[in-house]
């Protein structure tokens, strides 16, 4: 069995004779703190500092070691990602470092449907529904990272509807949807309309 948590988390350690114990080692650092409940028990808090590998219990008259290694859970980074623009459902790789641990990628608090860990330095993702322009964040259960480059997200102009459907040469015509601010343009079947005129996004 594969024991995991972050650095701050207090174990607990089931053997016999433990009673007598003196320190726990992580990895062959010393916990920062030792409460024996019992000669069956006792708890260790994971110092800071600590890596993965065996825990060691010492006891005056001998050291035992972990027949499982703990795994220290360390707060992801990120390094950078790529492309640096996409619009929604674009797929985003993220490279940085303890990744393999990760509970959430969000885009500007818009955390992604899902995402793919393919190595503790590489995790893809696509642009969440309602994300906007700006930095990537990725959490595990030690902490999190934010990217120091901002993901551009274009944002894209949905027509939802239009009115009148008909009308003569020089008819205005209506047309509502979303991300409509930034619109620089209308072609009624490729000409380019006369005017334009942006009420609100």
């Amino acid at each position: 069995m594969l024991f995991r948590s972050p650095v701050g988390t207090e174990i607990t350690i089931v053997g016999s004779e433990l009673s007598g114990v003196t320190d726990v080692l992580f990895n062959g650092l010393s916990a920062g703190s030792l409460n024996i409940d019992s000669d069956l028990q006792l708890r260790a808090v994971v110092p800071t500092g600590a890596t993965s590998g065996e825990i060691q219990v010492v006891h005056p008259d001998s050291t035992v070691e972990s027949s499982d290694d703990f795994t220290v859970i360390l707060p992801p980074t990120i390094t950078s990602f790529s492309p640096l623009s996409g619009v929604v459902g674009a797929e985003i790789t993220i490279t940085g470092t303890n990744f393999l641990e990760l509970t959430e990628v969000s885009f500007i608090g818009t955390a992604a449907d899902s995402f793919s860990v393919d190595s503790d330095s590489v995790v893809r993702t696509n642009v969440p529904v309602g994300a906007n322009t700006g930095p990537i964040t990725v959490t595990n259960v030690a902490g999190s990272d934010t990217s120091a480059t901002d993901l551009v997200v274009p944002r894209i102009p949905l027509i939802t509807s239009f009115s009148p459907n008909t009308g003569p040469i020089g008819t205005e015509v209506t047309i509502a949807g979303s991300e409509l601010s930034g619109v620089t343009d209308v072609l009624f079947n490729g000409l380019s309309a006369v005017s334009l005129n942006i009420d609100s996004d």
